[in-house]
């Protein structure tokens, strides 16, 4: 019951309006680069990057792609002082 199939939706995001610089634009971006993901090696991620610029990269060394299973302690470090920057 709760499995719907990926089109299902195809036709409300075609009709969706564009993101703005404005609405989503103003969102301050912070990407965590995490080493040891293999799920997304980290070429890929720096490719995310350079194609989706953020305004800061940090980074989870040993961080895998749970990082909040394989490093926590270094993910709740990151997040505060994201908060601390950009709240």
């Amino acid at each position: 019951m709760l499995l719907r199939p990926g089109s299902m939706f195809i036709d409300n995001l075609s009709k969706a309006s564009k993101f703005s610089d404005e609405g989503y634009g103003s969102v301050k971006r912070v990407y965590l680069v995490c080493e040891e993901d293999i799920g997304l090696p980290k070429h890929f991620q720096h490719w995310m990057i350079q194609n989706y610029p953020v305004n800061e990269v940090m980074e989870i060394k040993g961080g895998d792609h749970m990082a909040m299973l394989s490093e926590p302690q270094k993910l709740c470090d990151c997040l505060s002082q994201i908060s601390l920057k950009y709240a």
